[in-house]
Order: C-alpha cells, then sequence, then structure tokens
C-alpha cells in the first residue's frame, strides 16, 4: 500500500557530488546536482521569499533537520546541504576517501539519500501546483536505485537496502517562514555496483548514441576495426568499465550481459586522492593552503585569473600533473590484472565516471597501449566525454528503479 506520493529515483551517491533523477507521480523527472557535502548549524536564517528562480535551485539551498533512526545521534542535527553549505564558511562535512569505512555505513550518504529526495519533492509540488504545501507536509513513497563501491555492494548491498526501508523518515525544511515536513518512506532499494548502472545506461542508449562515442574513440587515436559500428557494440554482452570516481575506482565487468561480480574489482583511490595528495604537498608552502579537495578544485577551474592567482595555478598544475601519473599506474596495474583474466572474453572497454576527464591525457593512451597487438590494433576502448557520463550512472540508476516501482506498485 502506498504510503504518499510515488517517487522513482536514481541516486548517485558520488564522493564529490549527488547526481540524481526523480519523477513523481510519473511527471517529467528533476534533475538532481549538488555537492557531497554538508555543514552543521544552529543558526536561525531569515525566511526565504518563496519564487520559482529560488526553488528551481533549492537542492543547493537547503536547511534542514533529519529525524531518522538510520542516522546515529551524533551525525543529526540541523545542517545546510550542497553549495549552501560551501557558501556557509562552516566546517565541511564531506566523505573521507582516505578511511576504510564503506561509504554505506557513513551516516552522509543516508543524509544525502534523503535530502536529495525532500528536495525535489519540495520542487515538484511547487512546479505541480504553483504554490508550497498547504498543511506544512508531504509524504511521499519511494523506490530508488542507489550505487555502491563495488566491495561495499558484495558485502552491504542487503543491510543498507533494509536500514532504510525499514523505518520512515522525517526531513524538516527550514528555509521558509513556516517549517515543512517531507515524510520518506521507502517501498524498495536497489542497490547496484557502482560502474553497472552506467554499463545498463550506455547499452539502453542504443547504437546511435554508440556510433557518436565510436566516432570519438577514433578523432582521439584509437585504431579501432573499421567493421565496429555503434549496431555492433549495442549488441554485445562482454564488457570491462573503468568508472573513475573521487573516491575510488570500479572496474565492473559484464559476462553475457550481467554483472560479473567475482571479476570486477574496485580500488580505493579516486581523482579526489590526487586533489587530497596536492593539498598535502602544498599544504606548508604560503599562499598555496585549501581546506577541501572541493576548494582545489574550485580553485582550478576559476576562469580569468587575476596575475598572481595564474601564476598558482601553473605551480599547482604541475604538482596534479605528478599525481596524476601515480594515480594512472595504480589504475593500469589493477587494470592488467583484470584483463589478464577475462581479456580473451571482452568485446568493448568503456571509461567514463567524474573524475575521467580530469586523467584522460594520461590514461587513455596508457590504456591503449596495454591492449594494442603487435599491429596497433585495439579492442575498442570508449572514453566517454564527460557530457555523456555525467549522467551515466543516474539515468542507469533510474531505469533500474523503474523497473522495480512497477513490481512493487503494480500488483
Amino acid at each position: 500500500m502506498s504510503k504518499g506520493i510515488k517517487v522513482i529515483a536514481g541516486l548517485d551517491i558520488g564522493n564529490g557530488y549527488v547526481k540524481g533523477k526523480a519523477s513523481f507521480e510519473g511527471r517529467k523527472p528533476l534533475m538532481i546536482d549538488m555537492p557531497s557535502v554538508i555543514s552543521y548549524t544552529a543558526v536561525s536564517n531569515m525566511p526565504k521569499a518563496v519564487t520559482p528562480e529560488y526553488i528551481k535551485g533549492f537542492d543547493n539551498e537547503m536547511d534542514v533537520t533529519i529525524n531518522s533512526r538510520s542516522i546515529k545521534g551524533f551525525d543529526a542535527g540541523r545542517m545546510f546541504v550542497g553549495q549552501r553549505g560551501i557558501h556557509s564558511g562552516g566546517n565541511l562535512r564531506e566523505f573521507n576517501i582516505e578511511n576504510t569505512v564503506p561509504k554505506c555505513q557513513d551516516a552522509l550518504s543516508t543524509i544525502l539519500i534523503l535530502s536529495s529526495l525532500a528536495s525535489a519533492a519540495l520542487r515538484d509540488h511547487y512546479e505541480f501546483n504553483g504554490r508550497l504545501p498547504d498543511d506544512n507536509r508531504l509524504d511521499i513513497d519511494a523506490c530508488i536505485g542507489i550505487a555502491l563501491p563495488i566491495e561495499d555492494f558484495m558485502q552491504w548491498k542487503d543491510v543498507y537496502a533494509q536500514s532504510l526501508t525499514s523505518v520512515d523518515h522525517d526531513v524538516i525544511v527550514h528555509n521558509f517562514e513556516q517549517d515543512i515536513t517531507i515524510r520518506v518512506h521507502f517501498s524498495r532499494v536497489v542497490p547496484l555496483a557502482e560502474g553497472a548502472a552506467a554499463q545498463y545506461a550506455i547499452t539502453n542508449l542504443g547504437s546511435k548514441f554508440l556510433q557518436l562515442v565510436l566516432d570519438d574513440a577514433r578523432a582521439m587515436g584509437a585504431n579501432i576495426d573499421p567493421a565496429y559500428t555503434g549496431e555492433v557494440l549495442a549488441s554485445v554482452e562482454n564488457t570491462l568499465g573503468i568508472d573513475i570516481g573521487e573516491g575510488n575506482v570500479n572496474f565492473p565487468v559484464f559476462s553475457g550481459g550481467s554483472i560479473n561480480v567475482e571479476a570486477s574489482r574496485s580500488i580505493n583511490k579516486g581523482y579526489g586522492t590526487v586533489l587530497t595528495e596536492v593539498i598535502s604537498i602544498v599544504r606548508n608552502e604560503q599562499g598555496m593552503s585549501f581546506d577541501s579537495r572541493k576548494a582545489l578544485a574550485d580553485f582550478m577551474l576559476e576562469e580569468n585569473p587575476t596575475p598572481i592567482k595564474r601564476k598558482k595555478k601553473e605551480k599547482l598544475q604541475r604538482v596534479i600533473d605528478a599525481q596524476v601519473v601515480e594515480f594512472v599506474r595504480d589504475v593500469i596495474r589493477e587494470f592488467t590484472n583484470i584483463y589478464r583474466k577475462v581479456g580473451a572474453q571482452l568485446d568493448v572497454i568503456y571509461i567514463y565516471g567524474g573524475g575521467a576527464k580530469d586523467v584522460q591525457r594520461v590514461l587513455y593512451p596508457a590504456l591503449l597501449a596495454e591492449v594494442s597487438d603487435e599491429n596497433g590494433d585495439t579492442l575498442p576502448v570508449i572514453y566517454l566525454d564527460s557530457s555523456y557520463s555525467r549522467d551515466l550512472n543516474r539515468t542507469g540508476l533510474y531505469e533500474v528503479a523503474t523497473v522495480a516501482a512497477k513490481a512493487v506498485w503494480d500488483k
């Protein structure tokens, strides 16, 4: 029995960013995009005016308290979410990519899932009704797909899903004159191995999409047999993905169209690890300290810097480049271990993920060298541009959640 507004959502809770896709009662899906950060606060802020522009960006404006037995008391409290947390000037709470605690056991993961769904629920209600809830309350019934690192998936997928479905959760929104409570009930939570969701999305995007990425790969220098077309790739079932994340790299192997968990691997390093190492290296240099990897990433993305900032960026880029080389060595080492075991069966290799573009200049030629034969011919190695890979995980997770919702709600 449904306990509220039905929502189908795919949520990619990355170490760096949350990327989601959510549809309420079958309406047009909303996209969720925000940094995977919060900051705690005890401040009561002035209520905000309700405007379409403010609600449209509500993912990154939330001031919430979450009441859930899935979150330990120490991690509970009032908090700013996403960009609001960054701009608050408070101490940021982000995923610690240097420890060994499974992401699904980190309360931040649950906080971001609930905050994402609550923000999307308010956005959807406002867009559909033209106002906030009359009784300052919304009840939603969710079927969601979420991604876990491969090792976490193997050990924790059932426990994590049960922690969400076993209780209802309240998200209290403090942004407006009166608090609004969004109660979240989970009818179904479907965990997938990270990278597997992206592979499902790649397959579902079809031959036209795959022809585009093949053309891109050839333009970047991959010597792929002309007989490979988008239609050929759409039909293959034996693939290896390399999903470059912020805190880990996942290597999902698909055999016969299904995830081969025994052959799949991951390493506890990602592009965020590179940035963390850079912060440590330059920490004692004047004017070169950063309080988070997000701050460093934002600094490097700054356009039209002043002359002094330009010099700092050039110096930082040299340090980043050196750390990227070390990171790629680790990726190639794990890749070759997997390739020795399953390489003969593979039809194509895909590289994607939030950190893929940042390491492409070093990683792509290294991968091509590993899979090229004596004539220079290679297995198709498809490096997905960030414009493609940005949405892959959430798209795949959303499709999986859609199937799960039919099984639950169409009974």
